[in-house]
C-alpha cells in the first residue's frame, strides 16, 4: 500500500501549489501581458524588471488597501522617448472555493500611450491549474484569456537535498496575439521569468515583499 500511496501523494503535491502574485510586463499583477483578478495585499510591494528586444520595462506596484493596487510602469526604448504610465486595479470579489475572483482596472490612466480599461475573472482549479478571462478596450481590443499551470518543488533525486523550484507555465491570448512564458520562484519573494510576448522573446525578474 505504501508503495502505491507514495507516488500518488507525490503527484498531488506536484500539481497542487500556487505561486504568489507577480507583476505582468504591462504592470498590474497578472500573467505575461494580461492582468489577473489578484492584487497585492495591503502594504505589499512588488518590483519588476523585464527586457525585450529594444525595450526595458521597470515596474513598481503597491497594495494600498485590502481591495486596491496601484502601480507605475516605465518603458525605456532604444531610440524613442521613455513612457511612464500609472495603473490601478480594484478587486470587486475575492476568489473562494466555489466562485472566481473579479477585478476591474485601468492601465495608463493619463493616456501617455494608450489608456486601457478592463474587467477580469480568475479561478483556481484542481491540479495547480488557474484560468483567467476578461474583456477590455484600448490595447486589449476585446476579450482576453490566460491559463497557468503551477508545479510544486520536489527533490531532484530521492537522495538529493536539492529542490527543483516552484514553476508556473503561462499562456495567454490578448489583442490577437498569443504569448507564453515560464515563471520560476528562486527564493521566497523572488521570481525569474522568460518567454515570448508580442512575437519577441523576453527575460525578467520580480520581487514581492
Amino acid at each position: 500500500m505504501n508503495k502505491i500511496m507514495l507516488p500518488l501523494c507525490t503527484i498531488v503535491i506536484l500539481f497542487s501549489s500556487t505561486v504568489t502574485a507577480a507583476p505582468s510586463t504591462s504592470g498590474p499583477t497578472g500573467l505575461i501581458n494580461t492582468p489577473s483578478s489578484e492584487i497585492l495585499s495591503e502594504g505589499q510591494l512588488s518590483l519588476g524588471y523585464y527586457h525585450l528586444k529594444n525595450q526595458d520595462i521597470k515596474i513598481l506596484n503597491i497594495g494600498i488597501s485590502p481591495n486596491m493596487e496601484i502601480g507605475v510602469a516605465q518603458y525605456n526604448y532604444d531610440q524613442e522617448p521613455t513612457d511612464t504610465v500609472l495603473n490601478i486595479k480594484y478587486n470587486i470579489l475575492k476568489e473562494n472555493l466555489l466562485t472566481p475572483g473579479l477585478s476591474a482596472g485601468l492601465e495608463d490612466i493619463a493616456a501617455c500611450s494608450e489608456r486601457s480599461g478592463y474587467v477580469v475573472m480568475s479561478k483556481q482549479l484542481p491540479l495547480g491549474i488557474k484560468i483567467n478571462a476578461g474583456i477590455g478596450n484600448g490595447r486589449f481590443d476585446g476579450a482576453f484569456a490566460g491559463i497557468e499551470a503551477t508545479f510544486s518543488p520536489l527533490p531532484l533525486l530521492p537522495t538529493d537535498g536539492d529542490f527543483f523550484p516552484t514553476t508556473t507555465l503561462m499562456a495567454e491570448r490578448v489583442g490577437h496575439t498569443t504569448n507564453w512564458g515560464l515563471r520560476m520562484a528562486i527564493v521566497p519573494g523572488v521570481k525569474a521569468e522568460a518567454g515570448r510576448r508580442d512575437h519577441k522573446y523576453y527575460l525578467g525578474a520580480n520581487f514581492t515583499i
